[in-house]
């Protein structure tokens, strides 16, 4: 996870990105849940938890989760 966060923020202030694809895993995501609601990007994720979107909140409301709960 800490490779996870240190890269988020490296495209995020660096690169500026407009949306983010990834991580893959749940422990990953919630780790980057931070950086990417400060900076106001999308992240798209395919993890399977529902915790990265449930409950929703003013951090959650910039993940979108592809897969089924």
């Amino acid at each position: 996870t800490l490779c996870s966060v240190t890269n988020v923020r490296k495209l995020l202030t660096e690169h500026k990105v407009d949306a983010l694809i990834g991580p893959t895993t749940t422990p990953a995501a919630l780790a980057i849940l931070d950086f990417v609601a400060e900076a106001k990007t999308p992240l798209l994720t395919t993890v399977g938890s529902s915790s990265v979107i449930q409950p929703m909140d003013d951090k959650k409301r910039w993940v979108f989760k592809t897969t089924q709960n």
